[in-house]
């Protein structure tokens, strides 16, 4: 039999009992289905993107709205999104258990427009205008907390053989967003730092992309209201041995299905229940044999040891996205604009290779395995955070030695470029050539997605077929929790001790977390696993009634 196709019609072609033919989706519905999965995965993207394509500007623009601004006050700035997204993620999970995807979806969408707004008319508000950006990014990381509505829906709205692909996908979607976001602001550079201006109206590097990305939501807004459709899926086992469909083998089944179904219209709406999970089936002759008593649950230990290393590759993640920028500055003694375009290029190819290792990891995990491949991924972010660690030969410049001819012009005063004079380490800690710096991208570019994506998956496969929005809620939390700390944490360490400080703390952690995984590499299973462990175990003959010692 050939492999399901991704977007198989769940239930096609089989007979009940009757011999009359069912479906449980029609071919329009299953098109309507994958069509609001498809919204999703952009609500994914944009919404990581919102939070990335300013990334490589927020230094400058702050330091252009506000001259006094500190390096301190930067990593609180790029911390407040992820605060924001760290209250609003649980909250949206259950909002979207309890009412469904429309009404957090398109409740965060809104506020993802007007936190847009307000960052883009930044240049217009006449004081506090660093405080002003500090809330700007608060509510747009308030309104990043559909992250985990959307991951909720993808998961219900498939069945367990299109989940891995449906979730690696969106999982694909978010990093994707993450990583190009820095390309899509380079592309604003040529408009410059002054731009055009029309009363409070102000169209340069800075603000353009805010624009675009509040027009962009407002479509998918319109998406979310016209064209998404609530759907949940039942759980179809298939007998790997004999990979038929459950219901083939067990047509009465169709019954306890249409029992659970409610209609609305003669079609199926989004409000019925899964299938009876695989262990609550009662026993049949032709398969799929198990006892109605026994039953697993969450195992809450793994959780949280997922949720641990989830928060460490995304502490990583958001401290390069921190720093970046201004540390490139510092290092080479770029200009503003010349910062935002250099990383941006780097950016694009960071993006590139990722957006070929997401479609990768699906080939790569079924060959060799989910629990090896993130091992893999784990390992290649040690080793970038290792590259990253700087060895010279050099020091860091100071300003206007460091003065570059072809950086001046009539805004830049002579002794702004390079690494501050406020910094004492600056003149003991070796800087980091620029093929380094690009090595460590690189190598990261490979760990980060790799870890990104089988995160969800792997967690998603342990939680089985139950309702995933509070959980997938609070694995996004933790990332927000990490990108919440991150940024503080490099802000305070990068202005007192430097660089290779702040690496080094990332580099311990990283091995910690290696060693923390490798301990449990055991335990991490799917659902289904540890079920049939399970049923093995009391369908052994030492666990019979009838067995006598």
């Amino acid at each position: 039999m050939k492999e399901a196709d991704e977007k198989t019609k769940l239930l096609s072609g089989v007979s009940n009992s009757a011999g009359q033919e069912k479906q449980f989706l029609s071919d329009k519905e299953n098109v309507k289905r994958w069509r609001s999965i498809h919204i999703m995965y952009l609500t994914m993207f944009l919404s990581s993107l919102g939070f990335s394509m300013v990334m490589p500007s927020v230094w400058p623009y702050l330091t252009k709205i506000d001259e006094n601004a500190t390096k301190n006050f930067l990593g609180f700035v790029v911390a407040s999104f992820s605060l924001g997204q760290l209250v609003s993620s649980p909250i949206c999970g259950v909002w979207g258990n309890l009412r469904g995807a429309r009404e957090p979806v398109a409740f965060s969408l809104i506020l993802s427009i007007g936190s847009n707004c307000l960052y883009a008319f930044l240049m217009a508000i006449k004081s506090h205008n660093a405080t002003y950006m500090l809330i700007a990014r608060l509510l747009l990381g308030f309104s990043a907390g559909n992250t985990a509505v959307a991951r909720s829906y993808v998961s219900t709205a498939t069945s367990l053989q299109e989940r891995t692909g449906a979730m690696a996908a969106i999982s694909g979607f978010q990093a994707v967003g993450f990583i190009f976001g820095p390309v899509f602001q380079a592309a604003f550079v040529p408009i410059g730092e002054n731009g055009v201006s029309s009363g409070p109206l102000h169209l340069n590097m800075y603000t353009v992309p805010a624009f675009v990305n509040a027009i962009m939501t407002a479509v998918n807004l319109l998406l979310i209201i016209l064209a998404f459709k609530e759907y949940d899926i039942p759980d179809i086992i298939t007998d790997p041995a004999k990979p038929t469909d459950i219901l083939t083998q067990n047509p009465q089944l169709y019954d306890v299905l249409e029992n659970n179904a409610t209609a609305n219209n003669g079609t199926i709406n989004g409000n019925y229940n899964q299938l009876p999970p695989y262990e609550d089936l009662e026993s049949s002759q032709h398969g799929a044999i198990v006892n109605e008593s026994i039953s697993i649950s969450v195992d809450i230990f793994m959780v949280f040891i997922i949720n641990i290393i989830y928060f460490v590759v995304l502490f990583v993640f958001s401290i390069y996205e921190t720093i970046g920028t201004p540390m490139t500055m510092d290092m080479y003694a770029w200009s503003r604009p010349k910062a935002v375009l250099y990383n941006g290029i780097i950016g694009a190819v960071s993006a590139f290779i990722s957006v070929t290792v997401f479609a990768l990891v699906k080939p790569v995990s079924k060959r060799f395995g989910d629990r090896l491949v993130m091992l893999a991924g784990i390992i290649f972010l040690i080793i970038g955070i290792f590259v990253m660690l700087p060895w010279g030969p050099g020091y860091m410049p100071r300003p206007y030695y460091a003065l570059n001819v072809s950086d001046y012009n009539d805004t830049i005063v002579p002794g702004t470029l390079g690494c501050s004079w406020a910094y004492s380490w600056c003149d003991t800690l070796k800087v980091l050539p620029l093929w380094q710096y690009g090595l460590a991208i690189f190598i990261i570019s490979f760990g980060y997605p790799t870890c990104q994506v089988l995160s969800f998956i792997i967690y998603s496969k342990m939680l089985g077929p139950k309702p995933q929005g509070l959980y997938m809620g609070i694995l996004t939390a933790a990332g927000s929790l990490a990108r919440t700390l991150g940024p503080i944490f490099v802000s305070q360490i990068y202005s007192s001790k430097g660089n290779r400080a702040a690496f080094s703390v990332l580099l311990g952690m990283e091995v910690a977390m290696l060693a923390l995984y490798l301990a449990c590499y055991k335990r991490f299973i799917p659902y289904q696993e540890r079920l049939k462990k399970k049923k093995e175990k009391a369908s052994s003959p030492l666990n019979s009634p009838h067995h006598n010692i």
